[in-house]
């Protein structure tokens, strides 16, 4: 039997007459491999290298029928004998449910160098992977169960089918996606691989309460990864059919002759179902997965189940035929049953040969085009003869009527047909070739077939371009299918080899297609000028000869520019620095700008987003940003603005930046002394401070920043005996020694503070220091020399007295130049400095004033516009009586400006000045 011949490895090794050779090879792949997979190597599985070797290198494969199904999905060369794969190949496509799958197809083997021919039977086992998941039919079912049903009770279900054959990968498993409580479900394995899967009840229904219930059945296969399918399941609560059909026997095989007439009846296939009504009404039919040829040659009633014949079986003798019967009750749900049914064809008599020729390269079904320059012994094609009747009735012979053909039988495997003679073209094109094939029966019984062969031309010229460069041009944002050009070429050939098909490089396939038969190129990706602005390729014509011969010409496409760039500035661009008090239309900066576009597309104008008065910049034509006025950056360190950038194509496109200028310092303010000023530039220091302690501060500062406000303090002069020092960074002043009776009572330093600029600016200004002296200071210096004690006091006397006399003799002179000053406006204030334990320096009617000291033996300072009005008396005591306890009356001060006396001591002297000024 066939199945039984399609499970075997069989090699058969039949020597022939003319060296024909013939035997079996049997090849696995796994299904859904790449194309290009290799599946075999003829010349290794069939050792005729091995057993040929003179003629190993001059051995060529072919396949039988070339275009054949199962070879159309397999290729070989013809040098090697490698079969390989040229298409991707579905096991469940191509064999449906079948357990095994097996493509046959035909190999020849023939030697350039001699008559050598051999003919081998290849059979690829296509083995199955897990590439299909289970399935239902139907995604939805609706079952009904009666609310009567005890649990336990099982429920049909129409299950999962897999494709999928191999091992487990149609083995499915079942379960209720969610958890119920109320249902489980269970499978049965029936016959044509599919399950009976059931819904199990496990606990009482109530119909009245619910109703209906909706499941999702999960359906699981046994592959590796498991593969699922879903079923949606409503189960609606009803009354129930629990009885399956059962058939009589539990297989039926049945025998028929291959003469039976169509519509004779061969058998009954019944079953009987114990419930009644519509529940135990039963139909037939096929099963839907394991039918086939069988449907194709006989019929089933559905009603009473009797099989009879539907088609011719004079050609079927020695078959057998297997297929599933289903019964199926009318019960709702339906209950169904199936079993198997066997079907054996008879030989009964003496048929003719049944023909098949398959030609090696066939134009069409029974035509062959041959090339005149095709040598004697080239195989044409393989005649299959199929006779089933036994004995000589069964014995074939074919032969073929013209001289320039011949036949070679090959044992078991039909006949090869071959050249015998060479053709020649020019005599006659075309002729009809018929083969007889008759049987060795009494009579003889004979069946023919025919073919018609073409004899073609050489192909020995190449397409040609009539111009072996093209140029065209076409717009970057041109859309699909845009026309580019047109290329045309001829063949001189005659048929086939004249006729041509057009394609272009791998380099142009992305962005361009030719018309394979107009040569009208067109557009079909998408074009970037900024990326690439020309295009070269290659145009190829292509004839369609055995072997094609190719011409080729040059295309140059180049793309033109389309404004499809926005233009882009480069963010450092946009933040300027420029230095203050520069010129009107001093440059800023430039903002730099790019656009990838061409020609007016990438031809820039720029200009102010808004028009703002406050604004001191404008943009200009080359992007360069100018001051329209002097700017100050002590008024404003900042500016922003927006400006925008548009090119100049047909529709143009404009971009906007935020332009953030910093205007930079220019060092344009010098330092500023808040203290020492005019109107306060004086300060005690008491003899008593230590080194180090601090006398005051210096305060300034600088309207610029940076650099430019960093200032440093220095004393310039007036700083006798170093008695003094200034911080350079804070300008505070300090003492740097103990102060002594040799030191200065009133010193005037010239302080200077400079700010750190490139150019650097400096302020000067005076600070007025009034050292008092103590008793401490005075008692540390009498008890130093007691032998100097008298000397001093008497210096000290003396000298006083001579201060006296000198401030007295100024008065009365300042007294007589009162009338000059009376004629200019201006009278003289005289005041005692205040001392720091009783009342503030100078202050004596609520108004702070900055007095000028006059130090003994020096001149005072006359203060422009005083007016004295009352006598003003000054009392010195001595050192018994404080200095301090006569207080000057505050009516003598309230004057708007004054002169200070300070005193340096007390002494064992009592003096009264008398002055009276009159207005």
């Amino acid at each position: 039997m066939e199945g039984t011949i399609g499970l075997l490895l069989i090699i058969n090794v039949c020597v022939l007459f003319h060296s024909v050779l013939c035997q079996d090879i049997i090849f696995y792949l796994l299904e859904q491999k790449r194309s290009g997979t290799v599946v075999g190597n003829v010349a290794t599985a069939s050792g005729v290298a091995q057993d040929q070797p003179s003629e190993a290198p001059y051995l060529r494969y072919s396949f039988m029928n070339p275009n054949s199904l199962q070879t159309s999905l397999f290729g070989i060369n013809s040098k090697t004998g490698v079969i390989y794969t040229t298409a991707m190949i579905d096991r469940e496509r191509q064999c449906d449910l079948a357990v095994t799958c097996n493509i046959e197809f035909d190999v020849t083997i023939q030697s350039e160098k001699s008559s050598f021919l051999k003919l081998l039977t290849v059979r690829v086992v296509i083995e199955d992977i897990n590439d299909n998941q289970p399935f239902f039919v139907r995604k939805e079912q609706t079952i009904l169960i009666p609310e009567s049903a005890t649990p336990g009770t099982k429920f049909r279900i129409d299950g999962a089918t897999d494709k999928d054959m191999g091992g487990n990968n149609s083995l499915i498993s079942y379960r209720i996606r969610s958890n119920s409580k109320k249902f489980n479900v269970g499978v049965e394995r029936k016959l044509d691989g599919s399950s009976d899967v059931r819904i199990i009840l496990l606990q009482k229904l109530d119909r009245e309460k619910i109703n209906r219930y909706t499941l999702t059945i999960l359906a699981t296969d046994g592959g590796t990864p498991p593969l699922s399918g879903t079923l949606t399941l409503h189960i609606n609560v009803t009354d129930i059919n629990d009885n399956v059909p059962k058939f009589r026997k539990k297989n039926y095989n049945f025998n028929v002759a291959e003469n039976t007439a169509i519509n004779s009846n061969i058998g009954r296939i019944q079953a009987v179902d114990q419930d009644i009504g519509d529940n135990a009404k039963v139909s037939y039919q096929f099963s839907a997965l394991r039918s086939g040829k069988i449907e194709q040659l006989f019929a089933l009633d559905s009603a009473t189940g009797d099989l009879t014949v539907k088609a011719s079986l004079q050609f079927e003798s020695g078959k057998t035929y297997e297929t599933i019967v289903e019964a199926t009750d009318h019960g709702n749900p339906p209950q169904v049953a199936q079993t198997t049914l066997l079907v054996n064809i008879i030989d009964v008599g003496n048929d003719p040969p049944k023909l098949q020729l398959n030609l090696a390269s066939p134009v069409n079904n029974n035509s062959i085009l041959l090339s005149e320059a095709a040598r004697p012994n080239t195989f044409l094609g393989h005649i299959k003869v199929e006779d089933r009747d036994p004995g000589a009735n069964g014995e074939v012979s074919c032969r073929v009527e013209d001289p320039h053909f011949s036949v070679q039988e090959l044992e078991g495997k039909g006949f090869a047909l071959i050249l015998r003679e060479p053709l020649d073209r020019e005599t006659q094109q075309q002729k009809t070739i018929r083969i007889v094939c008759n049987d060795e029966g009494s009579p003889k019984l004979s069946s023919s077939t025919s073919f018609v062969v073409m004899v073609a031309d050489v192909n020995d010229n190449a397409p040609k371009f009539q111009n072996s460069t093209y140029y065209a041009n076409v717009s970057e944002n041109a859309a699909r299918g845009t026309f580019v050009t047109q290329v045309s070429a001829t063949d001189p050939d005659l048929g086939i080899n004249s006729h041509f098909i057009y394609r272009l490089s791998w380099d142009a396939d992305s962005l361009f297609d030719v018309d394979p038969d107009t040569g009208i190129i067109t557009t079909v990706g998408k074009f970037d000028r900024e990326t690439k602005s020309q295009m070269t390729f290659t145009a190829k014509a292509i004839d369609q000869g055995r072997t094609a011969l190719i011409g080729i010409a040059t295309v140059v496409v180049n793309i033109l520019d389309d404004n499809d760039n926005i233009p882009v500035i480069k963010p450092e661009s946009l933040h300027l620095r420029v230095l203050e008090n520069l010129h009107a239309g001093s440059i800023a900066g430039k903002v730099q700008v790019s656009d990838q576009d061409i020609g007016v597309n990438g031809e820039l104008t720029y200009f102010m987003a808004e028009k703002n008065p406050t604004i001191p910049f404008e943009i200009f034509t080359d992007g360069v940003i100018r001051t329209n006025r002097v700017l100050d950056r002590e008024r404003k360190s900042r500016y922003e603005f927006n400006i925008i950038v548009q090119d100049r194509g047909e529709k143009p496109l404009k971009t906007t930046g935020h332009v953030v200028v910093d205007v930079i310092d220019d060092n344009d303010h010098s330092p500023v002394i808040e203290f020492p000023a005019s109107e306060n530039r004086s300060v005690i220091v008491s003899s008593d401070l230590k080194p180090g302690d601090t006398i005051t501060k210096i305060i300034a500062y600088d309207g610029d920043e940076g650099d430019n406000a960093e200032l440093s303090y220095s004393i310039v002069n007036g700083n006798e005996g170093k008695l003094f020092d200034i911080s350079p960074k804070t300008g505070i002043v300090f003492l740097t020694r103990i102060i002594t009776l040799d030191d200065n009572e009133f010193y005037k330093l010239k302080v200077c503070v400079q700010d750190h600029g490139a150019k650097q600016r400096e302020k000067r200004d005076v600070l007025n220091i009034k050292v008092i002296f103590t008793n401490a200071t005075l008692a540390a210096s009498r008890q130093s020399s007691s032998g100097q004690k008298y000397i001093i006091i008497a210096g000290i006397i003396a000298g006083s007295t001579v201060v006296l006399a000198i401030i007295i003799v100024t008065i009365i002179l300042r007294i007589r130049n009162s009338d000059d000053r009376h004629r200019h406006g201006e009278t003289v204030g005289i005041q005692e400095e205040g001392d720091p334990r009783d009342f503030e320096k100078g202050k004596v009617d609520g108004t702070f004033k900055k007095p000028v000291t006059l130090a003994p033996g020096e001149s005072f300072h006359i203060f422009p516009n005083s007016k004295m009005e009352k006598d003003l008396k000054f009392t010195f005591g001595s050192d018994d009586k404080d200095c301090y306890d006569s207080k000057p009356n505050s009516n003598h001060y309230n004057k708007p400006e004054f002169v200070t006396f300070s005193k340096v001591s007390c002494f064992y002297l009592y003096f009264q000045i008398h002055i009276t000024y009159n207005p």
